[in-house]
């Protein structure tokens, strides 16, 4: 029982220190604001974080951390919310293994969710061969909501209707991503 409201907690707490660099962030800046959606659950760090981090450097913040104030965007990164090592077991077929408590599931969804409604664009890097599922899902709910679409995909592999229809654009470089991005004439 300790346990169950000792996680409740910390779900409140998460929730209100992301509202508040949300928040404060909005205030202080006019920045272009980039949900960073791609494939975590199954990857490891390097699959999951370095292109992340890329992009979180390519645009002027640093690496791992809330909203600073320096570049010409600011990047809303998910990963400052992993939860894989929850389910890490559960996913290697370990069949002892605990599966996500339901209450980790909603976190992810409901924060993830959040920091898609405060972007003003969503980078989906769709390159790592990995499933996809909630960063469709993620992608969906954007274009859904106005959101700036952008997809990066295998140039040599055929582009789904579904990604088609709801992306504004569709690139095969996370560098041509950035560069419409920042240089597009997406925000008229």
């Amino acid at each position: 029982m300790m346990v169950g409201l000792l996680q409740k907690l910390f779900i409140r707490y998460t929730k209100l220190i992301d509202s508040f660099y949300i928040y404060q962030s909005d205030i202080m800046n006019d920045k272009i604001k980039i949900y960073l959606c791609g494939p975590i659950a199954g990857c490891d760090d390097n699959e999951a974080c370095d292109w992340r981090d890329w992009v979180i450097k390519e645009t002027g913040r640093r690496a791992c951390g809330y909203v600073i104030a320096d570049g010409w965007a600011e990047c809303l990164n998910p990963m400052r919310r992993d939860h894989r090592t929850v389910s890490q077991h559960e996913r290697f077929g370990d069949a002892t293994a605990t599966p996500m408590p339901d209450h980790i599931k909603k976190e992810i969804v409901e924060l993830d969710k959040i920091d898609i409604t405060q972007s003003d664009v969503l980078l989906a890097n769709m390159l790592p061969d990995k499933t996809k599922t909630g960063s469709n899902m993620e992608i969906i709910y954007a274009f859904e909501r106005g959101k700036l679409v952008v997809l990066v995909l295998d140039p040599d592999k055929p582009i789904s209707p579904w990604h088609w229809y709801h992306s504004h654009k569709i690139v095969g470089t996370l560098e041509e991503a950035l560069d419409y991005i920042k240089n597009g004439n997406w925000r008229a």
